[in-house]
């Protein structure tokens, strides 16, 4: 009878932690992280923007530029707010942590662990990579090349080159050909006026 009676005494528990269960899940009780994934890839001197939000409030915001917890610190959080350090600003509101560098160098660039707290511990890595900047004089001349090229009124003036060009081809074609049927007639005028002697004359040996 006991073996029987646990049974039933624990079904009506478990009916309880079912539906409380299933509530807590569809609340969001999964932080289900999100960061900027891959490389982020920016110019020596440019802004670059890095975030992770997830589904729930922030507990906690741990970031270390370098590998996981044998890096160089940069902030431990535990509260909402705009922190900053050293050229690196964290921006953590609710459920969003958002790191920004508004003068990227060689030095900031690596790979950036974050450590984050909700319900749940989470860690997420995003790359930032820091490449040399273009020189300002290189841009502008890029920039006017490709500006004169698409440029109607600097091609215009190419297509009556290109138009006298060809009339010359075809006026130096149509010389050499037509000396080419004046040589041929000339050759055959000449072979029909003058024959060859043999053609007329033919020698005998007298006859002994």
């Amino acid at each position: 009878m006991l073996t029987l009676t646990f049974p039933l005494l624990a079904l009506p528990l478990l009916w309880t932690i079912l539906p409380a269960t299933s509530l807590s899940v569809q609340s969001g009780i999964w932080d289900d992280p999100s960061c900027t994934k891959g490389m982020v890839s920016v110019s020596r001197g440019e802004r670059a923007v890095m975030a992770c939000n997830i589904s729930n409030d922030f507990r906690g915001v741990v970031i270390y530029l370098g590998a996981h917890r044998k890096g160089q610190p940069l902030f431990h959080v535990r509260r909402p707010g705009y922190f900053s350090r050293a050229g690196w600003h964290l921006h953590v509101q609710g459920g969003t942590a958002q790191l920004v560098i508004d003068d990227a160098n060689d030095t900031q660039a690596g790979c950036y662990t974050w450590h984050l707290q909700g319900r749940q511990r989470n860690v997420r890595v995003t790359m930032l990579n820091v490449s040399e900047a273009e020189p300002q004089d290189l841009k502008e001349t890029g920039h006017l090349l490709f500006a004169s090229s698409r440029d109607p009124d600097m091609d215009t003036p190419h297509l009556p080159r290109a138009r006298d060009q060809l009339n010359v081809v075809v006026v130096v074609i149509s010389v050499i050909v037509f000396l080419a049927l004046l040589l041929v007639s000339m050759s055959t005028c000449t072979k029909s006026i003058f024959p060859r002697p043999y053609a007329f004359w033919k020698y005998e040996a007298p006859r002994v």
